[in-house]
């Protein structure tokens, strides 16, 4: 016998077997995934089946599926999106980055099979990494769904492996702001061991109102450093310097290097403080101290602790106040009233000036306010409140002081009231110096009365030269007087017929501008705890320097003393108290 020809019939006939036996084999598996999901063969269609699901644990960055078209399909199938749900939960996330792409359809050619990877996933209009949804569902029941355009869909039940890692934050805003704790925990029944990669404050709420500063996201460190291996049952604290003053709320973000992202949520609002400097004030009466004043609006209990407060001047030297009182380090607590520190300095030279302060606290944080200290010449009017009168309303006086703390001494040249340059042609009260200390009181004719203005108040603006031979300004806002004044000249008891009335004698002055119209009387008898009130409708007119008569009934004879209100609809208002006559 030709052992050559026994050979390669041998070898022929194994090469049929093989192909019987693959044959035969990958029959019984696709047979075998039908009659695990209980379905019968379909006929004369196009079908997908899921072979495989493959998730690591230890490679969150995405899972492998299996897809399979059949060869007892009728055509090439096309998948045309691939769908994760959660068992507890009717809502699709959608794979939306797969290798290979699926785009517009990735073909499965009939009696093949296809690996896909899925690396990312969206839900609504949140896009996520596969890391963080294995992490959120773990150790729970996912469907994995495959779509096809020509083909039935595909449906298999996995459950992701079990990843815990316990989250403790620890904020402490009496100690500092400047960074946080965060204690992790692999549970020790996690089915992998977790290494850190990264920590930080994700989609962070800032209320800039508190925080006065810009949103820096980047943590200046974290110790111990990273990356940083947990083994199951392992924990660890770690330390994150980020400054979180003005955070509202946030989400602790943690990535691992096995492609895990886990998310906490943190509120912390209630751990806000809210400080503000609200002023520096240098007071001309004493240039060797200024005062800070400062308010702690919201926060801590105990409050919130100032360390140390400096100045700078306009040359850039920074010097720290010195004698400061209340002595630092001192808590101003968070009852959003304004606490004062007074500092020492000797500013009366350095005048008109920038001075940027600085207020330093324990917590980590500063506040900053940038002011003016007072000018070189410091021009009082003495009697604001008073210088233009009722009694004489085209002359007014002004009482005019060259602070004692003023640098110079001034030559005062003009006065202007809104748009009438004060004529001094026909006196000797201009111009005239003033030294530092010294003042003088000027008359002057307005050349119109006052009442012309309708308005409140009046612009005086006063020039003046100083010692650089500059013409120099200073505007004041003069509050005018009320137009008309009235007085309650009597109250007496009388009676007519049975019946018991005050009679209130009042007097529209005679230098009174206006006429007045009275419209309510109000009287409180002693030992009463309501008033007795008295509308009169049509009003009382009193014209100017007349007196008018008001009859007020009472219920019986009144007895001690007793006060009177007048009342008028333009505003004015006269009272009156004591025992009325008879």
């Amino acid at each position: 016998m030709n052992k050559k020809a026994i050979s390669t019939l041998t070898l022929i006939i194994l090469i049929v077997a093989s192909a019987i036996v693959g044959g035969i084999i990958s029959y019984m598996l696709t047979i075998a995934y039908y009659v695990e999901m209980g379905y019968n063969i379909p006929e004369n269609t196009t079908t997908l089946a899921i072979t495989g699901v493959y998730i690591d644990p230890e490679d969150a960055a995405s899972f492998r599926v299996t897809i399979l078209n059949p060869s007892f399909s009728i055509s090439n199938a096309t998948v045309t999106r691939i769908a994760v749900s959660p068992a507890n939960e009717t809502n699709l996330y959608e794979v939306v980055e797969t290798q290979p792409p699926i785009e517009d359809g990735l073909v499965i050619h009939r009696g093949k099979a296809i690996n896909i990877t899925c690396s990312a996933l969206q839900i609504n209009e949140k896009k996520m990494s596969w890391g963080e949804f294995a992490y959120k569902f773990a150790g729970q029941s996912i469907t994995i769904h495959v779509f096809s355009s020509n083909a039935s869909a595909a449906n298999k039940e996995v459950t992701l492996p079990y990843v815990k890692l316990e989250v403790i934050p620890d904020f402490r805003p009496e100690i500092t702001f400047e960074s946080f704790n965060i204690t992790l925990k692999n549970d020790e029944k996690s089915e992998t061991n977790l290494t850190i990669t990264t920590i930080s404050l994700a989609e962070p709420t800032v209320n800039y109102t508190i925080r006065q500063m810009i949103w820096e996201p980047e943590l200046r460190s974290i110790t111990p450093n990273l990356p940083y291996t947990l083994d199951a049952g392992e924990n660890e604290t770690f330390k994150c310097e980020l400054n979180w003053l003005g955070v509202s709320d946030a989400k602790i973000k943690i990535t691992t290097e096995e492609g895990y992202e886990i998310y906490h949520k943190v509120a912390l609002m209630p751990m806000q403080t809210y400080f503000t400097i609200q002023d520096v004030i240098f007071d001309e009466d004493d240039t060797e101290h200024f005062k800070v004043i400062v308010k702690n609006e919201f926060g801590l209990a105990e409050g919130i602790t100032v360390t140390n407060i400096t100045y700078t001047i306009k040359n850039g030297t920074t010097m720290p106040a010195e004698n400061i009182n209340p002595a630092l380090p001192a808590i101003v607590p968070p009852t959003g009233q304004n606490f004062t520190f007074t500092c020492s300095w000797n500013w009366h030279d350095y005048r008109g000036k920038e001075v940027n302060v600085t207020v330093y606290l324990k917590q980590g944080f500063v506040r900053s306010i940038k002011v003016t200290t007072p000018k070189p010449v410091i021009l009082e009017i003495l009697n604001l409140k008073d210088v233009f009168k009722l009694e004489n309303k085209t002359y007014f006086s002004v009482n005019l002081r060259n602070h004692a703390s003023s640098l110079e001494t001034i030559n005062i040249t003009k006065k202007k009231v809104e748009e009438i340059t004060i004529d001094h042609s026909k006196t000797s009260s201009l111009p005239c110096i003033l030294k530092p200390g010294e003042n003088i009181t000027i008359t002057c004719n307005l050349g119109k009365s006052w009442t012309d203005y309708q308005k409140e108040s009046l612009n005086l603006v006063v020039e003046f030269i100083g010692n650089e031979s500059q013409t120099n300004s200073e505007t004041f806002v003069v509050l005018l007087p009320e137009k008309a004044k009235l007085n309650i000249t009597s109250v007496k008891h009388v009676v007519l017929g049975t019946k018991n009335y005050l009679n209130i004698t009042v007097e529209n002055m005679h230098y009174s501008a206006i006429n007045l119209t009275i419209s309510k009387i109000i009287v409180t008898f002693e030992n009463q705890t309501e008033p007795s009130i008295m509308q009169l409708s049509p009003g009382l007119t009193v014209a100017i320097g007349s007196e008018t008569f008001i009859f007020f009934p009472t219920e019986t004879a009144p007895q001690g003393d007793i006060t009177v209100e007048v009342i008028t609809d333009e505003g004015i208002e006269a009272s009156w108290s004591g025992v009325p006559g008879s």
